[in-house]
């Protein structure tokens, strides 16, 4: 079967735009015309028909983009998955640890490892497996028909193993409604999906049908009033949601609540989670909060209705993300001796060579750079008042990256953050025309779900 070979991943463009193909196991991306959009996704499911016969796979063949494989597995992005989950497995309840919980992630994880393919225009930036497993495990084992409005997550994955039986109702019929139906008979789940476009009348979904909602909205009003209101049409008198809000966004929440008239039930502090095109680690985190419908429950958009709004025109300018964030593994409380410790064992790092360096100490931080050998630098800076320390590495290179995480896991366990930068290379045709460079840009760009990029389904 010809598919994309391990570590391979596809941004496809929608329209004229072109996808780009790219490894994460080298730099530089590989444009592939918008006619050539079909081929891409056949690979994705795997060619075993006349069409593995095409000559325009002969370039991507030699560029070792594709490969013949018994399956669609990819165990390059699982291991990729398993390091950007590593930080947050100590958030496990202690009830949710054991058999039960790593069968789920390792299906989930499996499952995003072969649903390589993101959708440009869709905003899919979906929760790192960790995540979704411990969303699903909040509702536990049971027999509940559950309706997951927007999917990218591939929450309806481990919700279907619990036993229940799971509808999702999504925009991108081109890639992720058909991987699940893929993964659905395969794995003989219990998963329904349908092609929704929620600013559209929803003919055909009759209300008050399930008794869960899972959702994942942007943190903006517009957005809020329109996810909301399908999700909570659609959901039993009593039933209850989970909808996934921006911190800073409560308020604008809370200005929902009292307009749709729901309760809040639960509120789950950084909950989430993600992931973004690249598989890397996106810094954007969100609450989960847990909805109940009343009686007194008034969408504000009829099923009936159209509601053709602007889900970004909400975006809150005090919104703003920051390319850092706590993470705090146990309760140790670091200060100015272990970031020296730090420094020091960062030094003695035999995959570079410090060659100069500079610090500036004051009453509640520390800094530090250097200069490495063969050019770059390694930057840190502790704040002790917030128990933060963020380091930054340039360029980015996977196995320095991989050992500065050990040391500084060693050193200050319970808070660290990483910006990681890197150069890219000129992109190429498919066909063989040369395109533009690809501008020198960070990898890790910030604000995964900030209103502006971020559309769901």
């Amino acid at each position: 079967m010809l598919t994309f070979s391990d570590g391979v991943h596809l941004t496809l463009g929608l329209r004229n735009r072109p996808s780009l193909l790219a490894s994460i196991g080298a730099f530089g991306k590989h444009k592939v015309d918008p006619e050539d959009r079909d081929l891409l996704l056949g690979l994705l499911f795997g060619l075993e028909d006349e069409r593995a016969d095409d000559p325009r796979l002969d370039l991507l063949w030699r560029r070792k983009l594709i490969a013949d494989k018994p399956d669609l597995d990819d165990p390059v992005l699982e291991q990729r998955l398993d390091e950007i989950s590593f930080h947050w497995r100590w958030q496990r309840p202690a009830g949710q640890t054991g058999k039960l919980f790593d069968q789920l992630y390792t299906a989930t994880r499996r499952a995003h490892a072969m649903r390589k393919v993101f959708v440009k225009g869709f905003g899919q930036t979906p929760a790192l497996p960790e995540t979704v497993v411990r969303r699903a495990l909040m509702l536990g084992p049971g027999r509940q028909r559950v309706l997951c409005v927007g999917d990218d997550d591939l929450l309806s994955i481990p919700l279907a193993m619990l036993g229940h039986r799971v509808t999702v109702y999504d925009i991108d019929d081109m890639v992720l409604l058909p991987f699940l139906q893929r993964i659905a008979r395969a794995w003989k789940l219990p998963i329904q999906v349908e092609h929704r476009d929620l600013m559209e009348p929803q003919t055909g979904a009759p209300q008050n049908r399930f008794d869960a909602l899972f959702t994942d909205p942007m943190s903006t009003r517009e957005c809020f009033d329109l996810f909301l209101s399908r999700g909570l049409a659609w959901l039993k008198p009593g039933g209850r949601g989970h909808c996934c809000v921006h911190p800073l966004a409560l308020e604008t929440f809370r200005a929902v609540q009292q307009d749709l008239q729901f309760d809040i039930v639960e509120r789950h502090h950084e909950f989430n989670h993600y992931y973004e095109d690249g598989f890397w680690e996106n810094y954007y985190r969100s609450d989960l909060l847990v909805i109940e419908k009343t009686q007194a429950t008034q969408p504000k958009y009829a099923l009936d209705q159209d509601a053709h709004v602007n889900i970004f025109a909400g975006e809150l300018n005090t919104r703003n993300h920051a390319c850092c964030d706590i993470r705090a593994f146990n309760a140790q409380h670091f200060d100015r001796p272990h970031v020296e410790a730090a420094i020091g064992a960062l030094k003695k790092c035999d995959l570079f060579t410090v060659v100069a360096e500079q610090s500036h100490a004051e009453e509640k931080s520390l800094s530090w750079i250097a200069a490495l050998a063969g050019g770059g630098y390694l930057g840190l800076t502790a704040y002790f008042d917030e128990q933060l320390v963020a380091y930054d590495l340039f360029p980015f290179q996977p196995q320095r990256d991989m050992v500065i995480r050990e040391i500084m896991r060693s050193e200050i366990p319970q808070s660290f953050c990483v910006m990681i930068f890197r150069v890219a290379k000129p992109a190429r045709s498919v066909v063989g025309r040369p395109a533009a460079e690809v501008e020198n840009r960070p990898a890790l760009r910030s604000k995964r779900r900030a209103p502006v990029r971020r559309r769901k389904k």
